[in-house]
């Protein structure tokens, strides 16, 4: 993680030193792509969670015992 923090701040002082090198953007690169990957990993399974919620709320829901297995793990 301070490797990626080191690599931002030289990406922002690139104005004034032109000392970045192609791996250091593809490091940020990979990084953030890998930040915005976990963020959609979780935002689906979020949106499954809450339709199967909806569906118990109805009664009709095809994996009630199997909802909620985030927070049913200890």
């Amino acid at each position: 993680m301070n490797e990626f923090l080191g690599t931002l701040i030289r990406l922002s002082g690139s104005a004034l030193s032109s000392r970045v090198t192609v791996g250091d953007v593809v490091n940020v690169l990979f990084a953030l792509s890998l930040l915005a990957l976990v963020a959609l990993v979780l935002l689906v399974h979020e949106g499954i969670e809450s339709r199967r919620s909806r569906e118990a709320l109805r009664g009709h829901a095809p994996h009630e015992a199997h909802h909620g297995w985030l927070r049913h793990r200890h």
